[in-house]
């Protein structure tokens, strides 16, 4: 009896664990809409999700060790095996079950941030080399990117108006940046950011999936992509990149022609990390491991001085 009080206890102690990770997971969440886009069904990172998890297990401890303790209290000595290990068996087959999808689930990657974007329609979008980075020949000009978001040469140069939001766009993106503490890549790490191109890469871009889903425009405060410089000191912030919500979203105005809006419609991520892993080939086909994913028009906002100004192209 004691053996049974004792599971007992382990399992009532695991069902207020798991009720108050779920309550504290629906707080969390009621707090930040998007934050489902960004987390599995369990995110260890999340404090919530490991209450959730050590619950589980306490409920699943006790109820087989109080089912196994009940047997052995009251059945007859010479069936007690025989019947416990079938009731132990059958409890055993959807634990086993419930744990191996909960494993997988841990295991998914992020959505890709292109992958969270309405699909382009058929022709448009522009190219681009995965990595948005230059050859070194080629360091601050602008990449050869094509289709709709570019900039007609035919257009009239910028205007006063312009060039007055232009300028307020990048003074509010570097009062953002700084209040916020993104000089330091952990900090937009822990905000939500998370890299699409390998460490290695001279400019890393570091995506925010919720801020992509937010249906927000040029916001300083919530910039959707971070860009930093890879140093052998760490990571060097270099500015903002602002994604639209869609691949037909109107572009805005602010800056005119100076401002380099472009798209890629030949990236390709990785299924198992999102991450850039390179662009399509002749053939059409995306790397073994990689699908193909079209990004809406984005713009760089670069905070340091750059070659061809604060909206200039890689």
């Amino acid at each position: 009896m004691r053996r049974l009080n004792a599971f007992l206890a382990v399992g009532v102690a695991g069902l207020i664990a798991l009720l108050s990770g779920l309550s504290w997971d629906a707080w969390t969440h009621a707090g930040d809409p998007h934050l489902a886009v960004h987390e599995g069904i369990f995110t260890l990172s999340n404090p919530a999700h490991v209450v959730l998890v050590i619950g589980i297990g306490g409920v699943v401890i006790g109820v087989l060790g109080a089912l196994d303790a009940s047997f052995r209290a009251s059945a007859p000595a010479s069936s007690q095996d025989r019947r416990r290990r079938v009731a132990l068996g059958a409890a055993a087959v959807p634990v086993a079950v419930a744990v191996a999808v909960a494993g997988w689930a841990v295991t998914r990657p992020l959505p890709s941030p292109a992958a969270v974007a309405p699909p382009i329609a058929e022709g448009a979008g522009s190219g681009g080399d995965g990595s948005d980075e230059p050859d070194d020949a080629d360091a601050g000009a602008d990449s050869p990117h094509h289709g709709p978001t570019e900039r007609d040469d035919a257009e009239e140069a910028v205007t006063a108006r312009q060039q007055a939001e232009a300028d307020a766009l990048v003074t509010a993106t570097k009062l953002a940046l700084a209040s916020a503490g993104y000089e330091d890549v952990a900090v937009a790490e822990a905000a939500g950011y998370r890299p699409v191109q390998p460490p290695t890469s001279r400019l890393v871009h570091y995506v925010n999936i919720a801020h992509l889903v937010d249906r927000g425009v040029l916001d300083p405060t919530a910039p959707e992509s971070l860009v930093y410089r890879s140093s052998p000191d760490g990571s060097v912030l270099q500015g903002a990149m602002f994604v639209l919500p869609s691949v037909d979203s109107p572009i805005p105005e602010v800056g005119g022609l100076a401002a380099h809006w472009h798209g890629h419609d030949d990236l390709c991520f990785s299924t198992s990390t999102a991450m850039i892993v390179g662009t399509v080939g002749a053939d059409g086909t995306c790397p073994r491991g990689s699908s193909h994913q079209v990004t809406p028009p984005m713009l760089h906002v670069w905070t340091v001085e750059r070659p061809g100004g604060p909206f200039a192209g890689l």
